[in-house]
């Protein structure tokens, strides 16, 4: 179709409508939606010709969106592939390393002592003049894994810092690799063996602290743990005791259940024995460093599909440098699409801008980026529109919407009586005596909110005001002050009420009155108005044979 002289695509009608109708229980009938899209492409030209998509707010928001919507076009294809599937890969096996690390200064890359030590304990270890795990006990500042001779246990892929990972999956069995920077220090590993992965455990457990070097505390939890086990043994619930007894706050209220957890994401020995029971089998009590622990295995699964692990791998890969390899890839590529040798000195500058031209060339690229981009940047549009066309102009024109109440007052009536006054609460029967004398030299046609205020300022927070329109038995104190009521029970501070310039209505007398409902059909009014305005100054040509294509 054609509005107002611009162009709609098949495509970008086709697009809405079928998400419109994917969002609908039963399926709309195309002509009614046919109807609804031109209003709604006539809202936008209306928005459009108000210039209301030149200004600097809709700019800001819309440049943001299209900015975070190209991101993902922004990175190279292959290379975030050849990630996913390296990481994949090495999911499927499992490594036992062991490693030295050292802090490294990040400051003082070129002067760091700590690479050129870490290269020569690796040659020193090469050469036969001491071996790995001497040099990891005395040397590494990973003290866990130092007193094991530097062992980490078994490592699998997509679960350590990608610099890591890749040193120790390209290091042979046996082998030791060269320096490496993981980002939290220099490390050389050594792999120890390589094993078909062992998936991913699905547990409970319960945990009693105990604190480290401290031998009543260690005693205490041992004892309790105990007890616990003996309990567990005589067919008390495990998830019931995890939930009352545990101390380990983020599963206990989840009856100690862990989730699904893989190889070296829990500390030893609690990895080796989870893996090692088998399903529905419950461990004896052991100690880790947190305290003491039982394990109920509850499954054991392989690896999942990549499908089901991409958006993890995707993560990882946006905060460990990979995401950014992706990203200088297109832009390498993009330098060759549009034949330009980049500068040196010059190169970010050229970069930007060859990612700006591409930006600017998605639209016509992929159908679903112009889709999502037309939808927002109308969606947008639609909202100004009918925010200053309806919705604040109804909530603002309190002439029109009294004009409008007046002209259809026979619709709004109610099915009984309505009570409209302001309350006026008070902590005490003789403050309200003073109020009292006080309103009765006050003129009624006083403002709320001015009565409000003028009462604050001579009795302070000892008042209360509200305004009121209420029906009998809606309101226990206007049931008490205008339909004879008893006097309602006060819990609060609030200790005796009064009204100040209340009347009982039969039916509404005013737009103010029932202002929800009249504003809505206010607004209902103003729309159909302004649609039929539209369609008398903008014409709309639509191909009706075109539009029989539509499935």
């Amino acid at each position: 179709m054609t509005i107002n002289g611009k162009d709609i695509t098949l495509s970008e009608f086709e697009y809405l409508y079928h998400k419109n109708c994917a969002q609908q229980q039963q399926p709309q009938d195309i002509n009614e939606y046919v109807d609804m899209f031109v209003n709604f492409k006539l809202k936008v030209a209306e928005a459009e010709a108000a210039g209301l998509d030149t200004t600097a707010a809709f700019r800001q928001e819309f440049e943001k969106f299209r900015a975070e919507l190209s991101e993902p076009y922004m990175t190279d294809t292959a290379t975030v592939n050849r990630f996913l599937e390296e990481t994949y890969g090495r999911m499927h096996y499992d490594l036992d390393v062991s490693h030295i690390m050292l802090y490294e200064d990040i400051h003082a890359v070129d002067t760091d002592p700590a690479p050129r030590m870490l290269d020569s304990l690796r040659n020193e270890i090469i050469a036969g003049n001491t071996t790995f795990e001497k040099a990891a006990a005395e040397y590494s500042v990973d003290r866990p894994s130092a007193v094991k001779g530097g062992r980490m246990g078994l490592i699998s892929g997509n679960r350590l810092p990608y610099r890591f990972e890749e040193a120790a999956y390209s290091t042979p069995i046996g082998g030791i690799s060269p320096v490496i920077s993981s980002g939290y220090g220099c490390h050389i590993i050594k792999v120890n063996s390589k094993h078909p992965a062992r998936g991913e455990v699905s547990a409970r457990h319960i945990l009693k602290l105990a604190q480290r070097d401290n031998a009543k505390s260690d005693r205490l939890a041992k004892e309790k743990i105990d007890s616990l086990y003996s309990l567990l043994l005589a067919g008390a619930d495990f998830a019931d005791m995890a939930m009352h007894e545990s101390e380990d706050p983020g599963s206990s209220v989840k009856g100690g259940n862990l989730g699904w957890f893989g190889a070296g994401m829990m500390v030893q020995p609690f990895d080796s024995i989870a893996f090692a029971l088998k399903n529905g089998e419950m461990s004896a009590p052991f100690k880790s460093p947190f305290g003491y622990h039982i394990i109920l295995k509850e499954a054991q699964r392989g690896v999942p599909p990549l499908d089901s692990l991409r958006d993890n791998i995707l993560t990882a890969m946006k905060y460990d440098g990979r995401m950014d390899i992706a990203r200088q890839a297109k832009i390498d590529g993009l330098f060759k699409k549009y034949g330009i040798t980049p500068d040196q000195a010059k190169k970010a500058e050229q970069a930007a801008e060859v990612t700006e031209r591409y930006r600017n060339e998605l639209s016509s690229i992929y159908p679903e980026y112009r889709n999502l981009l037309n939808e927002y940047h109308d969606g947008i549009l639609l909202f100004d529109i009918s925010n200053e066309k309806v919705w604040e102009r109804a909530t603002k024109d309190t002439e029109g919407l009294e004009a409008f109440f007046q002209a259809n007052r026979e619709k709004y009536r109610w099915d009984k009586p309505r009570f409209k006054g302001t309350l006026i609460w008070a902590t005490s029967d003789s403050m309200m005596q003073d109020i009292k004398a006080v309103l009765g030299n006050t003129d009624i046609n006083i403002a709320p909110d001015s009565l409000a205020h003028m009462l604050r300022k001579q009795f302070g927070r000892n008042i209360k005001v509200e305004r009121v329109m209420a029906a009998k038995g809606e309101s226990p104190a206007v049931d008490y002050l205008a339909f004879s009521g008893k006097k309602p029970e006060q819990k609060s501070k609030w200790t005796a009420v009064t009204v100040f310039n209340g009347k009982l209505m039969e039916q509404p007398e005013t737009a103010a009155d029932i202002r929800g409902h009249v504003t809505t059909d206010y607004q209902n009014e103003l729309e159909r108005q302004w649609i039929a305005s539209m369609r008398d100054r903008y014409k709309v040509k639509i191909n009706k044979k075109l539009l029989k294509k539509v499935k």
